[in-house]
């Protein structure tokens, strides 16, 4: 019963006779008590060997831009993609702390799961800020490290290390629809993209290792945009999940 309500709540495009499943990556990873740093945990199977006991593929997994928080979290920027990207709690109504990408993080999580894709969601908030950051490293105790922490008492004193990207203008959601359509029409596929986002998506590639097989650009179920040949670039209808 529990996973025939969560089949229809998460799945994907149909290929063949399988589903392509879309799961949290990092969020749960390290907020399970077995990968995850203490005392930020709970006691629940959320990587990728756990999640499913069935016959189904899970292919494409999900990085949430906003996690690990506690290190990423800068004011100016993160009060601006709270705000439009209306990040706010559910009972508190508080904006909630949103952060910069943080690839220590993602390389850690992708080292549990084995992720064979990225969904980036959200990509759209990220306009209007005059620079993006990516976290590609801490410094602790004065040396940068490029993994994370084994202890929560190392990582709480970790300071991030990023690298700065330029920008890029606000849009609309009708020109990020606009833009995801031409994608779909012309089978552009992540090349529809304005260069300068391009170059952010194609360096989280290359930072991470893992290709970018979505990126979500709007709250519109239009708003996403496929990469070509990836396991996404199927009919839009198809594509509604």
């Amino acid at each position: 019963k529990y996973m025939r309500s969560y089949r229809r709540c998460v799945r994907g495009p149909k290929k063949g006779n399988t589903w392509n499943m879309e799961f949290e990556g990092w969020l749960w990873t390290g907020a399970f008590s077995m990968t995850g740093k203490q005392n930020y945990v709970v006691d629940k199977n959320c990587y990728r060997g756990d999640t499913l006991y069935t016959k189904m593929t899970p292919a494409e997994l999900e990085w949430h831009r906003r996690n690990h928080i506690f290190v990423m979290y800068e004011d100016g920027p993160g009060n601006h993609m709270a705000m439009v990207g209306h990040e706010f709690g559910t009972t508190t109504g508080r904006p909630r702390r949103t952060g910069w990408l943080d690839m220590v993080a993602l390389k850690d999580s992708h080292r549990i799961n084995g992720y064979t894709g990225l969904v980036l969601t959200k990509l759209d908030v990220l306009g209007g800020l005059e620079e993006i950051k990516i976290c590609t490293g801490y410094e602790l105790d004065g040396e940068v490290i490029e993994v994370m922490p084994t202890s929560c008492d190392d990582l709480a004193r970790c300071i991030p290390v990023y690298e700065t990207h330029p920008g890029f203008p606000a849009l609309s959601d009708d020109e990020w629809i606009a833009m995801a359509d031409d994608s779909r029409s012309t089978g552009s596929g992540l090349r529809a993209m304005p260069e300068i986002v391009l170059r952010y998506v194609r360096r989280i590639e290359e930072l991470s290792g893992i290709p970018v097989v979505s990126v979500g650009v709007g709250p519109d179920r239009r708003a996403s945009i496929a990469s070509s040949g990836g396991p996404f670039d199927v009919d839009s209808v198809e594509a509604t999940f």
